[in-house]
């Protein structure tokens, strides 16, 4: 199974139009089972090509594999590192960047990684408009916050986990004057 998660840096039309573009070149080349490095590299040439006085777009994507160990294979293209969240140590880890973001140059180099997900073990995708949340202060909701907020609900369904940091996002955040879109994908290996 594949999941991905992106954020294109600029807003309204333009992000939406890039989104699709890199969604749609995702999907194409996942069909064609290309390689997932060579696969970010050709979608990052083409928003080069595509976007040239765009900023970038952000992009997570990662392949879970169905055997015993749990493999999740994944590239990081600039995104916000996703959280790892080992059950067996009680920790939570950051999936760092394995290249640059999707656009500004040709030709750059991407790296794959990978964890082991065992059974309870927890995969959070989040967009920045989820960390960059403001209070009536400016004050940042940050990863902190994030991180300690998955550890005290990581018994919850993915499902349960993602509205309730949502909720608490959204109510940190009611009082503040910037806002940005917030995105949320959970993944937890059950068995």
């Amino acid at each position: 199974m594949c999941v991905a998660i992106a954020d294109a840096a600029s807003k309204g039309i333009s992000a939406a139009a890039q989104a699709l573009y890199v969604s749609g070149a995702l999907k194409m080349g996942v069909e064609y089972d290309i390689n997932m490095t060579s696969l970010v590299k050709k979608i990052s040439n083409l928003v080069n090509e595509t976007f040239p006085y765009e900023r970038f777009v952000t992009l997570f994507y990662c392949e879970l594999y169905k055997d015993k160990k749990g493999l999740c294979v994944f590239v990081n293209a600039g995104h916000n590192s996703p959280y790892y969240y080992n059950s067996e140590k009680n920790e939570i880890e950051e999936l760092k960047s394995t290249g640059p973001v999707l656009g500004p140059a040709p030709n750059q180099k991407y790296y794959t990684d990978s964890i082991y997900l065992n059974k309870n073990d927890l995969v959070v995708l989040y967009t920045d408009g989820i960390v960059e949340a403001t209070n009536n202060n400016f004050e940042f909701y940050g990863d902190d916050r994030l991180k300690k907020f998955i550890i005290n609900n990581k018994d919850k369904s993915p499902k349960e986990l993602c509205e309730m940091i949502i909720q608490d996002v959204q109510e940190y955040s009611a009082q503040g004057k910037y806002t940005d879109d917030k995105t949320l994908v959970i993944i937890k290996r059950v068995k």
